[in-house]
């Protein structure tokens, strides 16, 4: 797994001049000679600096929050808040990169502690155990790196259907798997997709319901519909007649069970007894 991970190195000029940055980027971000006589001081074991040109990004970290950035700012115009970032002996951002990014527009020295051997996979773990990293957080990681291609199809899938993350995980990850466990390899970097065409076409038949239920892509609706189109008998085209028959006829529940009544109450109204199908 560390084998695929790429450490490439993003200057921070690049980052600075990002456009999503617009609002607090006040000055040109120093090269590498600026605060060229600024020397290190080693206190204890943390350093200090404002030679900002030593530090670069890891390809693969989370995205830079703009607004988190500047929330920072004004956090330390009142009170530099002087929590040391972590950085490699290459000194690449392992973890502090907003606090680092805030330092720089406000001039004021970066505290820093080394840490021989870190890498972009003690990222997610340090993000993980202290519970930060959101799941787009991992999706945004690991799609940037090469032999992650089932998150870049992920990211497509997401973004057509509009899904949450944990009914893109159960569908395109085999909606069998127990949730907790898809979710523990999507963060690991070890998510897989069985099938993808059959995910597309099962998220597009329950895309197609949207005219009938606003609530398509709420989770219990979606693992409802899994277990439905698992039914040898169940027709789609036949469902979508009985909904137009019965406009009202999907509405919010509770739970999974409870959608899976009532779309067995709809699917089977004024059908003959052949042509009824059992949910649950």
């Amino acid at each position: 797994m560390d084998n695929a991970i790429s450490l490439k190195k993003v200057p921070l000029d690049k980052a600075l001049s990002s456009k999503d940055a617009p609002e607090i980027q006040t000055k040109k971000f120093p090269n590498e000679s600026y605060n060229r006589k600024a020397k290190n001081e080693k206190v204890g074991y943390v350093y200090r600096t404002k030679k900002y040109g030593i530090f670069t990004f890891l390809i693969g970290n989370r995205e830079i929050i703009w607004d988190h950035v500047a929330y920072l700012m004004k956090r330390f115009k009142k009170k530099h808040i002087k929590i040391p970032i972590i950085v490699n002996e290459d000194y690449q951002v392992i973890d502090g990169q907003h606090r680092l990014l805030a330092c720089i527009q406000l001039e004021k020295p970066v505290y820093y502690i080394k840490v021989n051997g870190a890498k972009l996979s003690d990222v997610s773990e340090l993000n993980s155990s202290t519970k930060l990293w959101t799941a787009q957080s991992y999706l945004e990681s690991y799609r940037k790196q090469s032999g992650f291609e089932a998150y870049e199809e992920y990211n497509k899938f997401k973004e057509t259907f509009g899904f949450g993350h944990q009914e893109c995980q159960i569908i395109l990850g085999g909606f069998k798997a127990s949730g907790s466990n898809v979710s523990r390899k999507f963060k690991e970097g070890k998510f897989e997709i069985p099938d993808l065409k059959k995910a597309w076409k099962h998220a597009e038949m329950i895309q197609e319901l949207k005219a009938f239920y606003p609530g398509w892509r709420r989770r219990s609706f979606v693992l409802a519909m899994l277990d439905v189109f698992q039914i040898k008998e169940y027709n789609h085209k036949t469902f979508k007649k009985q909904l137009v028959k019965q406009p009202r006829g999907l509405y919010d529940c509770v739970n999974k069970t409870q959608y899976k009544r009532l779309i067995e109450e709809v699917y089977n109204y004024g059908l003959a007894q052949n042509n009824r199908i059992r949910c649950y």
